[in-house]
């Protein structure tokens, strides 16, 4: 496998054991072999260990001692605490660009909103996927909150993981995502902080409750098999 220049190794190797982590190809508790990485990439055994590191802070991985790395578990609890979390972030995130913008700041999100029109037209859910979170980024030139950005960047990962299982149950929607992010330009232009809120609060909440749900089913599913 060949890895780009424009990035870190160690960040390149922590997307791709991220991507499987994300997918469920990795599954809860399951180990990760260094050696086993580091051949399959042909790398330096040092360079996956940066790669974990990596990981651990993007709430992906534990790392044991005398154990080793292991993929960290996705319970009810943690997703509860995930979004009991990311939901703060993203109200103090929209409403911060709501107090600061101007002139032609919003323009790059409305030129998004009308890509992710086209690709909910084209019904091409993987790209659309893939600008939604994109979508949140580009705010954070405009905030130029260093901390918030890195805590966001950090938490993206587990927001990725969290709508995959969520999609074993409940197709992703990309008509009612488009909605969520047209609500939220509405309520940023128009410096609506209370619109910003509950926009932000009713679609996270419900996607939380549809992981939840997709955990159970998981749960209640393995019990059977036993």
């Amino acid at each position: 496998m060949s890895f780009e220049a424009s990035t870190s190794l160690a960040e390149q190797i922590a997307d791709y054991i991220g991507q499987q982590i994300i997918t469920g190809q990795l599954k809860d508790h399951e180990r990760i072999q260094e050696q086993k990485f580091a051949k399959q990439l042909e790398v330096s055994r040092g360079s996956v260990r940066e790669a974990l590191l990596i990981l651990e802070a993007r709430h992906l991985i534990d790392i044991i001692p005398r154990r080793g790395a292991v993929v960290s578990a996705l319970t009810i609890q943690h997703v509860e605490n995930f979004y009991e979390v990311v939901i703060v972030l993203y109200v103090l995130l929209a409403q911060k660009v709501a107090t600061i913008w101007k002139d032609d700041d919003l323009k790059p999100f409305m030129e998004m909103a009308r890509e992710m029109r086209e690709l909910v037209a084209n019904k091409d859910q993987k790209e659309f996927f893939s600008m939604t979170f994109k979508f949140g980024q580009k705010a954070n030139p405009l905030v130029k909150n260093t901390y918030l950005e890195e805590i966001l960047v950090n938490l993206a990962p587990v927001a990725l993981r969290t709508r995959h299982v969520a999609d074993t149950v409940n197709q992703y929607s990309m008509e009612e995502s488009l909605e969520f992010n047209n609500n939220i330009i509405d309520g940023v232009r128009d410096r609506n902080m209370d619109v910003i809120k509950k926009v932000v609060v009713d679609y996270y909440t419900k996607q939380r409750d549809l992981v939840i749900a997709a955990i159970r089913e998981s749960e209640a599913s393995a019990v059977e098999v036993s």
